[in-house]
């Protein structure tokens, strides 16, 4: 049997984004989304630890409160910048980054997840969660999954095409060192 890969779990954290003036610290369910991805990471067998990444002093220190530890960044800093810090904090690690605005992304989901990329981790230097499309996809100009000049065809006969959902990713830490993204090559 296969041995399983230790992961180090990293949660970004903001006070603002551009979904909401409260950030990560926007209700969720009598919690914060903050809060709560730290609760469903905190659920998850066999990670080595569990980070937030944050320029916040608040979110800081409910980290701390929750018994998670914290990695300081600036605030405005790059996501290649960060990912790049991150690769080279973490040598021969494997990265899980779990997004807290993916709330319904279930522990259930995150362990399915872990345990398919383990699977194949000795060929891949990455995995993000994903959903399939199975719709008709156009740019400004053009269909992009079909011929929208022939006769009309089935969704069930459309090209795979599969949209990150922005939940986890699983990354090497040399990837994202060399890369600055949490995607790999392979």
């Amino acid at each position: 049997m296969k041995k399983k890969n230790k992961l180090i779990c990293i949660i970004p954290g903001l006070e603002k984004n551009n979904y909401s003036k409260k950030g990560d610290l926007v209700d969720w369910g009598g919690t914060t989304l903050l809060e709560w991805k730290i609760s469903q990471a905190l659920k998850i067998e066999g990670l080595q630890e569990i980070y937030i990444t944050t320029p916040s002093s608040k979110i800081k220190s409910l980290a701390s409160s929750l018994g998670v530890k914290t990695i300081m960044r600036n605030k405005g800093q790059s996501l290649n910048t960060l990912y790049n810090f991150i690769g080279k904090k973490f040598k021969k690690k494997n990265i899980l980054w779990l997004n807290p605005t993916s709330p319904f992304l279930s522990e259930k989901n995150i362990k399915n997840f872990i345990n398919k990329y383990n699977k194949v981790s000795n060929y891949n230097d990455s995995a993000f969660t994903c959903i399939q499309l199975n719709e008709f996809l156009f740019d400004k100009k053009k269909s992009l999954n079909f011929n929208s000049l022939e006769s009309a065809i089935s969704r069930k006969k459309l090209p795979n095409i599969y949209q990150s959902t922005n939940g986890a990713y699983i990354v090497s830490s040399k990837t994202m060192e060399d890369v600055g993204s949490l995607y790999g090559k392979k």
